[in-house]
Formats: C-alpha cells, sequence, structure tokens
C-alpha cells in the first residue's frame, strides 16, 4: 500500500494537533461517519490506524459507523473487517441489496437494520452485550419522539445497531437495550459523526471520519439523491438540520475522503471504499508530522525575535522558499476566485500552514506593528483588500462601537462565520481566525460557565449570577437549555454600558420561568464609583473586559465585585494571556489587549481581594486564563 499523500487535502486538522501531543494521548477514541454504502470508508481510518499502531481505546459510531465500530470492538480486527465484508458482498444480490437500501427505507420499503445488525451477529458468531466487547463501543440512535439523540452503551449490540440503523419511517420501538417504549430510528438523523461523546468518555484525541459522496471527482456537488434525503426526511416529520458542517465536529483530526457517485452506482467495491479511508488518514498523519515541524518553526522564530527586538532590522533579505510562499499568496486570490465553498473547505489546512509561515517570517522581519501595518499595506495590497471583504475585520477596523471585540465581534466568532465575506480570499482569513486559538478560548470560557452555573445549582438550589460587561450574553441561552428539567431558580444580571450590546441580550433571553433576568445600563467606573448597585450574588463573572483595564482600575473592579459576592460565591475573571495570533489582531486588525500571565493575574486577586482563596485555571485551547475568586463562608481567624 502506497502511503503517498494524495494531491487535495481534505483532511480537516482541529486545535493544531502535532505529533507529540498524539504520542502523549493517554485515551484515543475514533468517531464513526454515517452513509450507505459510502461509509464503509470508515473500515480504512481503522486500517491505517492500526497500521500506524495507534491504538483505539473507544469507538462512537452512528449507523454504518456503528456496524463497523462493532465489528471492530467485538475483536475483528480491521484488515479481516474488510475481507469478511469484501467477501459477503461479491454477490450481485448483496450488492444490491447496499446500494439502494437507504432510497428503499426512507420510503418504509426496506429496512437496512435487519439485514446489517443480522449480518453482524453472522460475522462475528454470536450477539454479545455490550459488557463482553473488546473496547468500549457508543451507538447513537434517535428518538422520533423528542428527536432527541440517545446513546445507547448497555444491552444486545444487535438491537443497538438496529435502532441506529432503522429506517424513520418504521413504526415499530426499539428494542432489548432501551426501555420505555422508546420509538427509535437513524441516529445519522442529529448525530453524523458522534465525537463529542468520546470527549466525554475522558478521550483527549479523537480521530473522525465522515464520508463525503460528489457527482465526479471534477464535478464535486454533492448528488441530486443525497440532497434530496434531508427533504425526505421533512416529509416525515423530522425537523433536520440540512446545513450541518462537518468541520464543526467535535475531532481533533477528521478526514473526509470524497467518493465520487459512479464507485457507488456500479458494482461498489468495500476494498474500494477501504481504500479511500485509508489513503487520507495516511495523508492526515503526513499533515500532522508538517504541522509539528512548522510548530517548531514559528517557536524557533518567535524566540529569535524577542531576542532581536532592541537590535534594528537587518537587511531583510528574503530567502527563496519564503519568496515562493509571498508569490504563492499573491496570486492565490484570483486561483481560489471561483471555487465553491466546499472546495474552499478542502484547501483551509494547507492554506493555514502556508500563511502561517508567511506570517512568523513577516513578524520576525518586522517586529513593531505600525512597521508591520505599513509593510502589509504597500507590498500585500491583495491580502489587505480581502481583508476588508470579511465583515468580522471590518467592523474590526471600523469599530461602530469605539473599540474592537464588541458584542457583534463576539457573534462572528461564537457563530464561525467563516463564510460570510464577499471573496474567498476572505473566507479564508475568517477561517485562520476563527479555528485559531483566540477564537476557540472565546467559546471554551463560555463552556466554563455552563458547568459552574449547573455546579452550584444544583446545590443551592437557587442562584443570583451577575455578568459583568456582558455583551452578546450568548452563554445564557446555552446554560437554561442545559439546566432544562433541573430544578431551581435563576436571576441572571447583566451589566454593559453599550446600549446594541445589551437591546442584542434581551432579544435573545430565553423566556422560561426559571430565569428572571436583569439589565443594568452602566460602565464599570459607574460600579467603581458606587452608582450602580448590583445587590448580592452569588457568581459574579467578567469574562472579556478585564483584558482592557490596567492593573489599578482592574484591581478596583475586582474588589467592589467581591464585596458583593455573598459568602461562598465565587468570582470568575477572564483575561488573555500571549498568543500565536497576537501579532496578526494588532497589526492587520488593529485589536490591542492587555495580555496577562497567570503570576499578574494571580497578582491582580491577591490585590483586590485579599482575604478570598484564589487560583487561576485556563480553558482547554490555553489562551484565556481564568481567576477564580472564592469567598470563604467564615472570615478566616
Amino acid at each position: 500500500m502506497s502511503t503517498t499523500p494524495i494531491t487535495h487535502s481534505i483532511t480537516r486538522l482541529q486545535i493544531a494537533p502535532t505529533a507529540s501531543r498524539l504520542q502523549r494521548a493517554r485515551k484515543i477514541g475514533v468517531a464513526l461517519g454515517a452513509g450507505i454504502p459510502e461509509g464503509f470508508a470508515d473500515i480504512g481510518l481503522l486500517i491505517a490506524l492500526s497500521q500506524l499502531r495507534i491504538s483505539i481505546d473507544a469507538i462512537a459510531g452512528t449507523s454504518i459507523g456503528a456496524f463497523i465500530g462493532a465489528l471492530y470492538a467485538s475483536g475483528i480486527q480491521p484488515e479481516r473487517i474488510k475481507d469478511l465484508l469484501a467477501d459477503r458482498f461479491q454477490h450481485e444480490d448483496l450488492r444490491g441489496e447496499v446500494k439502494g437500501i437507504w432510497g428503499k427505507a426512507i420510503l418504509g420499503q426496506k429496512d437496512a437494520s435487519d439485514f446489517l445488525s443480522d449480518l453482524f451477529v453472522d460475522l462475528t458468531g454470536w450477539d454479545p452485550d455490550f459488557r463482553d466487547l473488546k473496547v468500549p463501543l457508543f451507538v447513537v440512535a434517535a428518538d422520533k419522539t423528542s428527536q432527541q439523540p440517545i446513546i445507547i452503551r448497555h444491552g444486545s449490540v444487535k438491537n443497538a445497531l438496529k435502532a441506529t440503523m432503522m429506517s424513520p419511517a418504521a413504526a415499530r420501538q426499539g428494542e432489548g437495550s432501551l426501555k420505555g417504549g422508546l420509538q427509535l430510528a437513524d441516529g445519522s438523523v442529529f448525530s453524523p459523526l458522534p465525537g463529542d461523546i468520546l470527549y466525554a468518555e475522558e478521550c483527549d484525541y479523537v480521530f473522525g471520519i465522515q464520508a463525503k459522496v460528489i457527482q465526479s471527482e471534477k464535478k464535486r456537488d454533492i448528488p441530486f439523491v443525497k440532497r434530496l434525503e434531508p427533504q425526505m426526511l421533512k416529509i416525515l416529520g423530522w425537523e433536520t438540520n440540512t446545513d450541518v458542517s462537518f468541520s464543526k465536529a467535535g475531532c481533533d483530526v477528521l478526514v473526509r475522503p470524497r467518493i465520487p457517485q459512479a464507485m457507488l452506482k456500479e458494482e461498489f467495491s468495500i476494498e474500494a471504499l477501504a481504500e479511500k479511508g485509508m489513503e487520507i488518514t495516511y495523508d492526515a498523519m503526513t499533515e500532522i508530522e508538517q504541522t509539528e515541524s512548522d510548530l517548531e518553526k514559528s517557536v524557533m522564530r518567535r524566540e529569535a525575535r524577542i531576542m532581536n527586538q532592541g537590535s534594528s532590522r537587518t537587511n531583510g533579505v528574503i530567502d527563496e522558499q519564503f519568496d515562493d510562499i509571498v508569490e504563492y499568496l499573491k496570486n492565490f486570490g484570483e486561483h481560489i476566485k471561483d471555487f465553491t465553498d466546499a472546495e474552499l473547505m478542502d484547501i483551509f489546512p494547507s492554506f493555514t500552514r502556508i500563511f502561517q509561515v508567511f506570517w512568523d517570517r513577516m513578524i520576525t522581519e518586522y517586529p513593531d506593528t505600525e512597521q508591520l501595518r505599513e509593510v502589509l499595506q504597500d507590498r500585500f495590497p491583495t491580502m489587505v483588500e480581502a481583508i476588508n471583504d470579511s465583515p468580522f475585520f471590518k467592523r474590526c477596523l471600523d469599530k461602530p462601537q469605539g473599540y474592537a471585540g464588541d458584542y457583534q465581534m463576539m457573534n462572528y466568532v461564537y457563530d464561525d462565520t467563516v463564510f460570510e465575506a464577499t471573496s474567498n480570499l476572505a473566507k479564508l482569513f475568517n477561517y485562520y481566525i476563527f479555528d485559531g486559538p483566540a477564537a476557540n478560548a472565546v467559546k471554551n470560557r463560555a463552556k466554563i460557565i455552563h458547568g459552574v452555573v449547573q455546579q452550584r445549582l444544583s446545590q443551592l438550589g437557587s442562584l443570583s449570577i451577575a455578568s459583568i460587561a456582558s455583551g452578546p450574553a450568548r452563554e445564557i441561552p446555552t446554560t437554561i437549555h442545559l439546566l432544562e428539567g433541573m430544578p431551581g431558580r435563576i436571576q441572571w444580571t447583566l451589566l454593559d454600558q453599550d446600549a446594541d450590546a445589551m437591546a442584542y441580550a434581551k432579544s435573545n433571553m430565553p423566556k422560561e420561568d426559571q430565569l428572571t433576568s436583569n439589565f443594568i445600563s452602566a460602565g464599570v467606573l459607574e460600579l467603581v464609583r458606587k452608582r450602580v448597585d448590583l445587590g448580592p450574588q452569588d457568581i459574579i463573572y467578567s469574562l472579556g473586559l478585564f483584558d482592557y483595564l490596567n492593573d489599578k482600575v482592574a484591581t478596583k473592579v475586582i474588589a467592589e465585585l467581591y464585596e458583593k459576592l455573598n459568602p461562598g460565591g465565587v468570582m470568575l475573571i477572564g483575561n488573555f494571556a500571549d498568543h500565536i495570533v497576537r501579532p496578526i489582531m494588532e497589526a492587520a486588525m488593529d485589536w490591542h489587549l492587555i495580555y496577562r500571565t497567570h503570576e499578574d493575574c494571580l497578582r491582580l486577586a491577591k490585590a483586590g481581594a485579599p482575604d478570598s482563596q484564589h487560583y487561576v485555571m485556563s480553558e482547554p485551547a490555553g489562551v484565556n486564563l481564568i481567576i477564580v475568586i472564592s469567598k470563604p463562608i467564615q472570615p478566616f481567624a
């Protein structure tokens, strides 16, 4: 088998997974995606990981992905799975069975669940219980009544496979593994790739595969039959999301093999589909190794820049490799101007790596932000124009609210608005930012609020919460949704000086009996000057304010907020640490923050709340530091 990377990488590398990080992983998970018969490409991922001696500690699967994952979890090696299935499907009647199975199933004429769950028992020789499997397995089905994903991890594996592959048109109930008369059906309706389950099971590195059917290698549009499926589901009463973006799936490495329709229409080959999955997995591993190398070079360049900040810039001789990259970027916009969004997704990772090499060199050559901005405008006008084609970048530069990072900027980040731009080059720059550590930190810090509120509400039964410089308050609707069915009441106070931000937050506040919301239009200086009274609070948090406050003001704000904290209450203060995207924020976006270290944050906590218990944590991206300040129930003696 050749391990040469295929021509166009369609690998999605998230949060810069590196070879060393993979080697350090304590628990590795694999998420196997849906799709019949293109999902047989999932076998290729398992084969490649086996050949690379990467252990698999947990598997989550939906539909055909659950079927393949169950075969592996029962103890059958990937190469053997391929051979067994290839042998079974060499007969024309079985190939025809699988080729038309979904189209018939959607109309209620045929049910894939019976055929494939029986095949599972036939190939393994028994119907194991989940407890008997060699590797932990999580099978995802969908509840037809509530239209919510159902994770099956107990009972008969065969019955679980029936549930996850059952046609939405079928009327019968799920069997065996679940009680309560749930009406179960194909889990891919809501969870085409269940990577998030594996993180919840404490996997610290997750591979995922989701095959994508295209018309041909030259014409990459989705075939009509595949585009029709969501409409058919809607007719059956399923409120599906037709805009599922696999780029947002919860995986460190997501491979997306393109399967030409002809491979499925003709006498499809299990071997050929597995080869597709295997090739792209090897391509992904090559990219990881290249990313590792690029990151090492990036660190070296950064250290060189710090060491040479006091000296004048050298002659500015650009080596031949860098000159090639410059030429590439200059012509890149013209080359990709007619690309579809799907084609852009294929080149996102390679563009990011190349652009990072370019950017590392630029900030080494021009460590002064103002000088770097002038060089960009003078030498790379196409790049500057592209930045202005992005609503995100343009708003940052225009500062309609008087500062960068306003509520709409945060909305762009939360919504991953990569494709809201008038040029393809601008979309690539959007991707570079939205997939970077700073944007991920913004989204991660909101998740911390979800967890703290859930924990405290379960302990106290009712909560008073205050958000300072609340912005769009995107964390509140999600938190309330996660608390559904949990007893207790919350009074949530939002304070912000931006009237537009407050109006947005009001319009998006959940209408739930559990929640009472208060809105205070004021700035932090009015808080410090005691012109605003928050009242006593159980939780106070401010995640995007302190990056703009000097130490003196920050200390005063912490002291004032700590005074409002109930005994036993907790305060969360966010502050950005230095990060790799900082130079582009300052030079290309005119977005300046006050960056602090772990020690800086501890000093603020001690100065503002000297009698508190406090420590500093960071969200998973390691970019946003969170100062956690707790008020003791009893004062220290």
